[in-house]
């Protein structure tokens, strides 16, 4: 079972950290993601760095989501040798499996 599959760990939280953290001219790639999905945040506002790769700027955030099937080997080795900048997590409380500390977003600094 996978820990996220439809970008539901890519909430408001995370949105509104990546507005705050991408500065003028930045960009924002997803790994494996709903190009649809992500190009309607970003025309409707929630999502206010570019994501497309042919405008103008420069890449700062990588954002993954926790879903193993769909994570590339440049993926894997990158949780494996370096540090994220945020981490999204299901927290403990409440019943069932929402009470794991279950990481459902990754975003990794790409430039300085």
């Amino acid at each position: 079972m996978e820990p996220t599959y439809y970008w539901d760990g890519l909430d408001d939280t995370v949105l509104d950290w990546l507005n705050a953290h991408a500065l003028e001219g930045q960009k924002v790639r997803f790994g494996a993601s709903s190009p649809t999905n992500l190009d309607f945040l970003h025309r409707w506002g929630r999502l206010k760095p570019d994501i497309h790769p042919d405008a103008p700027g420069r890449f700062r955030w990588y954002v993954i989501q926790n879903r193993p099937s769909g994570l590339s080997p440049s993926d894997q080795e990158l949780l494996k040798t370096r540090r994220p900048a945020l981490v999204k997590r299901i927290r403990r409380g409440g019943w069932g499996p929402w009470r794991l500390d279950v990481p459902v977003v990754w975003v990794f600094e790409t430039e300085r």
